[in-house]
């Protein structure tokens, strides 16, 4: 059976949806709000798993993005002037063996970056556009 395509012909892209894990939520932050607030400095998030607010394990969030299996990083969020790294897994990926390259015995990916350093490039680049807006306003 042929049926009319709902997508627009003129889209560049069409957005997935998908179930991710976000790692290392505080106890003090599991709640339905503050999951959405988080997951949407990555992603656009559609539902939180109630059930995985309640157990001590990883928040299971529905997301729509373009491109599910390259959702992998960690970003560090401060509460009350205290870090905490959060990490976002697609539910894809996240039961995979390991294999080369994959981050946590090396603490590196295929391309021979860190996670750590990753990271701490996003803040530098983030203090620098910061200094700039400021010395710009000056």
């Amino acid at each position: 059976m042929i049926t009319k395509s709902k997508v627009d012909p003129a889209a560049s892209a069409v957005l997935q949806s998908a179930w991710i894990k976000v790692h290392g939520v505080p106890s003090f932050a599991r709640e339905e709000d503050i999951i959405r607030e988080i997951t949407s400095l990555v992603v656009e998030p559609i539902k939180v798993d109630a059930f995985s607010l309640l157990r001590d394990e990883p928040v299971r969030v529905r997301i729509n993005c373009r491109d599910p299996s390259k959702i992998r990083s960690i970003i560090e969020i401060f509460f009350n002037g205290v870090g905490y790294g959060i990490k976002f897994i697609s539910e894809s990926t996240s039961g995979r063996v390991q294999g080369k390259g994959d981050d946590p015995p090396g603490d590196q990916n295929k391309h021979g970056y860190s996670w750590k350093r990753d990271l701490m490039r996003k803040n530098l680049r983030l203090v620098r556009e910061n200094l700039k807006r400021t010395v710009w306003r000056t």
